[in-house]
């Protein structure tokens, strides 16, 4: 479960550095 939550922490900072960069 910890796995799986890290993984969707990053996909969200990547996603939010991704918005920045617009």
């Amino acid at each position: 479960m910890q796995g799986t939550k890290f993984r969707l922490g990053c996909g969200q900072q990547l996603e939010l550095s991704f918005v920045e960069l617009l």
